[in-house]
């Protein structure tokens, strides 16, 4: 999208049918709303999503989205791990070593680096998430996990592919650990049980 002169908004770039967005959360939010002008009919279905379920909360974060049924010949959803927060007074650029360390010691969790803008104490935001795939989580381990039979012997060869929530929950727990060994215990603010990106004070 063509961008203003002198704007300080986030660009969104866009190649054919694809758009890339920051992943700071208010600057997408931002952009959303200016992308929504540049496409038919995006506007009016912001506006009926918005006014269709979902609480207040759910729409802050861009949750209120009508969510699609399960139907029978759908699997099951994977099970997630435990997920964890680490709110920091530290602005990103800061952690970058001891993140990238952590990443790299546990390839089997799922890493998350949000800046904060234009808050005095709140800099920064890493959420943990265990993934379900041993491997990392893709869309082909989804339709792995689709295609479990009733033939027991596949089945164990399949399951052996994927972490249960115990095991899941343990990684976690240990790239926690690790990461908060090596960041400097002073710029831990708090860390919380869930993976939400709004912050209360």
């Amino acid at each position: 999208l063509a961008e203003e002169e002198d704007s300080e908004e986030w660009p969104v770039l866009q190649c054919q049918n694809l758009f890339i967005l920051p992943g700071v959360p208010q600057f997408f939010e931002n952009n959303i709303n200016r992308l929504a002008t540049h496409l038919p009919g995006a506007s009016s279905t912001l506006e009926q999503s918005a006014q269709v379920g979902g609480s207040q909360e759910d729409e802050d974060v861009g949750l209120s989205v009508d969510q699609p049924t399960q139907t029978e010949n759908q699997s099951a959803p994977p099970p997630r791990s435990d997920t964890y927060r680490i709110v920091l007074s530290l602005e990103e650029n800061s952690i970058v070593s001891a993140l990238n360390a952590s990443v790299t010691a546990h390839p089997h969790v799922s890493f998350g680096s949000y800046p904060i803008v234009d808050d005095p104490v709140y800099k920064t935001i890493i959420t943990l998430e265990g993934r379900f795939y041993n491997g990392g989580y893709t869309k082909s381990s989804q339709r792995l996990l689709g295609k479990l039979t009733s033939n027991a012997e596949q089945n164990a060869q399949m399951q052996s592919l994927f972490f249960s929530k115990e095991e899941m929950d343990k990684n976690v727990a240990l790239a926690l650990e690790d990461l908060k060994s090596k960041l400097p215990e002073e710029g831990i603010v708090r860390i919380d049980s869930c993976d939400d990106l709004l912050l209360s004070k």
